[in-house]
């Protein structure tokens, strides 16, 4: 960046959204400035080419749309992936344990996937469609679907039973609701399918009303878009880009880093949990920072969808 150039305002914005001083957003500082030098004067532009082009505009400011995030980051530094490689690695992206699954339908998706990404023992989460007939059914044509959250847990560490639990305490049972967003425990083999109904006669104990929650076999499980996969985590896109999994939907939805972090960033887990885990989950310290400034802030607020 050149000496004479002024940062004021872009360390305005810097500390608007959070932004640090590594490579990436060394980057952004850059994207910001020549966008406001684009806004200006339209001094940078994108041509047919996918290309920069600097000059000056005959007919004033240019009203071409100013290049996207990724672009400029190719653009101004082609080199950051081999900057970030080393410190990419060091994130707890992948465990390799023996896991079973678990399947719940709990109203919206993206709650029980919040709840369920930080809590011990799970490995990974997937939001997704189950329960119909409909082959390959989508969030705007759902068929006869249910919401869904899938969960691969580590039964060495939780059980079973431990997540009946929690699917009971963070949802209510009693209401009535469209198939969409219906109660629904997706059992995996008999020793589940024992369980749940033996849980749901408890629970059918503290009600005057009958629970709505269905007990059925698992049918083919749909992921849902990648838009809602880790929906909460998506909010945060520096976030997503340190960790390195943004735009990128497989590895998103198979991350454990991307899963506790999916529930962090809304507080659920809360603060002591979060830090007697960073250090394991890999987490450099501007990224730690940034994630622990907002359990802490919304530690408590309980689930939203």
């Amino acid at each position: 960046m050149d000496s004479d150039d002024s940062l004021s305002d872009i360390d305005d914005l810097s500390a608007m959204f959070h932004f640090t001083e590594d490579p990436i957003s060394s980057i952004e500082r850059r994207f910001i400035k020549a966008k406001m030098k684009f806004t200006k004067n339209g001094t940078l532009k994108e041509n047919g080419t996918g290309e920069l082009r600097k000059g000056p505009s005959r007919n004033g400011p240019r009203k071409s749309t100013f290049p996207s995030l990724p672009f400029f980051m190719d653009w101004a530094w082609p080199d950051l992936g081999k900057i970030t490689e080393q410190k990419m690695s060091n994130y707890l992206h992948n465990i390799d344990v023996p896991v079973k699954k678990a399947t719940f339908g709990m109203a919206c998706f993206w709650a029980p996937d919040a709840l369920f990404g930080t809590t011990v023992g799970v490995v990974r989460t997937r939001v997704g469609y189950t329960g119909g007939k409909k082959k390959n059914p989508t969030y705007r044509d759902l068929g006869d679907h249910t919401e869904a959250i899938d969960i691969d847990y580590d039964p060495c560490v939780i059980s079973y039973k431990n997540l009946l639990d929690l699917f009971w305490q963070n949802h209510d049972p009693i209401s009535k609701h469209k198939l969409q967003y219906s109660s629904f425990i997706y059992y995996h083999d008999e020793e589940q399918k024992e369980l749940a109904e033996k849980t749901l006669k408890e629970q059918q104990k503290k009600y005057n009303e009958p629970v709505q929650t269905n007990i059925v076999p698992l049918s083919t499980f749909y992921e849902a878009e990648d838009y809602h996969q880790k929906y909460r985590l998506q909010q945060h896109p520096w976030l997503c880009e340190a960790i390195g999994v943004r735009q990128c939907g497989t590895k998103l939805i198979k991350s454990h880093i991307a899963a506790r972090l999916n529930g962090y960033v809304i507080g659920i887990g809360g603060v002591k949990q979060f830090n007697e885990e960073a250090e394991k989950l890999g987490l450099e310290d501007k990224v730690r920072d940034y994630v622990y400034k907002l359990v802490k802030e919304n530690e408590g607020r309980g689930l939203i969808c």
